[in-house]
């Protein structure tokens, strides 16, 4: 593979990251919800689907660093995903909530900026 078509496939990866945030901030949005409201069956469900989403877009991210216009610290989200697992652990689901509404929430929605620009960037 040439380096004009790793640039390439890197550019398209950060695209559909891009799009992906949003899918998994509706996720996140509709975990929390059924965590606050008790349906903690259909919430842990949405959670595991969330942290497989995390973790394709934290090797995202990580594999596609080297185009991005801004810096993104993939470290950030680690610790939050650690407390998750121990929320989980001690069954404390308002925390896990709290923690992808209120910590993971902001720190992609952030991600999608820095995206938004490489990619305005690359298609001028």
């Amino acid at each position: 593979m040439t380096h004009e078509e790793n640039i390439q496939l890197m550019l398209e990866t950060t695209k559909t990251a891009q799009e992906y945030i949003d899918k998994l901030i509706n996720g996140i949005n509709q975990c929390a919800e059924d965590f606050q409201t008790g349906s903690e069956k259909r919430a842990l469900d949405i959670t595991l689907q969330i942290i497989d989403g995390m973790k394709w877009l934290t090797e995202a991210m990580s594999l596609t660093k080297e185009i991005h216009k801004e810096e993104v610290n993939i470290q950030d989200i680690n610790l939050f995903l650690n407390n998750i697992i121990e929320g989980f652990e001690n069954k404390d689901y308002i925390l896990v909530s709290d923690i992808l509404d209120y910590e993971i929430k902001p720190i992609i929605s952030t991600w999608k900026q820095k995206l938004a620009k490489t990619n305005k960037f690359e298609n001028n």
